[in-house]
């Protein structure tokens, strides 16, 4: 049962968060914080997801926008925390706040439509 239950789980969540629905900010940081439990290092992956959730807390006009802020925190976050090991944490959050702001901000959004 339980061989059963957990790739079923995992299917579940995998297709919840690649459907392309928006993703909040709450996502966002639970996902961040959900690294592998093997191979840990030193890193503290809440300081590092909780600077990008802070970044993406505010509204953007434009997707652009919200991709420099990715990029943004990305270069502070390797300079601040990636001679921690944090690597894998800066990779996961980068992808994280591209998905965020992809997912938020489409060209087919009426957000992104309203300066046209």
């Amino acid at each position: 049962m339980r061989r059963f239950f957990i790739p079923m789980l995992c299917l579940g969540l995998l297709t919840a968060s690649c459907a392309g629905a928006p993703m909040n900010l709450s996502e966002f940081y639970g996902f961040c914080i959900m690294g592998p439990l093997t191979g840990r290092d030193i890193c503290e992956d809440q300081l590092v997801c909780g600077v990008y959730r802070a970044n993406l807390s505010r509204e953007f006009e434009s997707l652009d926008q919200c991709l420099a802020v990715c990029r943004e925190t990305t270069r502070r976050q390797n300079m601040e925390q990636a001679m921690r090991g944090c690597g894998g944490t800066i990779n996961r959050g980068n992808s994280l706040c591209n998905q965020y702001c992809r997912r938020k901000y489409t060209p087919a959004s009426p957000q992104s439509q309203t300066g046209s």
